[in-house]
């Protein structure tokens, strides 16, 4: 009897030095056309653990065919790139650096009236005035150039109408637009330079003349449209 309470004393001695191995969980697993599929149990942070603020971030450094495609991709993006204005920013951002900065001239210089003017013939009254409120925001010019060019591309026959016809005497050499349209600056051979103003109904008036000594081949007006 002894010998046995000793032997078992041993036994169960030896048993606690035996390491207690560790218990392993079993992933989910489901099958699915035949095939195991294994869901993890601890999912790694992506892109959508991110704050918006960061999603918006880095959807303004994308290029303008990236961000149509993640427009598409569920509500949340497509809301995102809306409000955040990305589309339209992105398709700005394509022009040449100074011809960005002469389409935002024209854009800026220009009052609410005539803007409405402008988008009149391609947009109802609804998306004038709500682009008309977004005036004073930073990305205005892009999405007003935006909007406006999507609304061109849509319509499918323009009809031309004449607004007003300006006669010059002598031989006119050329004829210059000031970046927001509002002035006009004609150089002829007599050696007259006259810059005209364009008046509220779209007829012009003269507003300055200069005389040069020799014929004047060509006068065209500053990028900001003052000289």
């Amino acid at each position: 009897m002894h010998l046995t309470n000793s032997n078992s004393s041993i036994i169960g001695a030896s048993l606690s030095l035996i390491p207690e191995q560790p218990r392993l969980e079993r992933a989910q697993t489901a099958v699915s056309l035949g095939r195991d599929i294994r869901v993890q149990d601890n999912i790694e942070p992506t892109f959508f653990h991110l704050p918006e603020e960061v999603h918006a971030k880095i959807i303004c450094y994308l290029e303008f065919r990236d961000i149509t495609r993640i427009a598409k991709v569920c509500v949340y993006l497509r809301d995102l790139v809306k409000n955040n204005k990305a589309l339209e920013i992105a398709w700005f951002r394509r022009f040449p650096s100074p011809r960005q900065y002469q389409l935002k001239t024209i854009v800026m210089t220009k009052d609410s009236q005539q803007l409405r003017d402008w988008l009149k013939p391609f947009a109802n009254r609804d998306t004038v005035e709500s682009l008309i409120e977004q005036q004073n925001r930073t990305y205005f010019p892009a999405l007003l150039l935006f909007t406006n060019s999507k609304l061109m591309s849509q319509c499918e026959k323009f009809k031309l109408e004449k607004k007003t016809k300006k006669s010059e005497h002598g031989f006119v050499n050329g004829a210059k637009f000031s970046p927001d349209s509002r002035y006009a600056v004609t150089c002829d051979l007599g050696a007259k330079v006259k810059i005209y103003g364009q008046k509220t109904g779209g007829s012009w008036k003269t507003k300055a003349t200069f005389s040069h000594n020799e014929p004047v081949t060509s006068a065209t007006f500053s990028p900001n449209g003052r000289h």
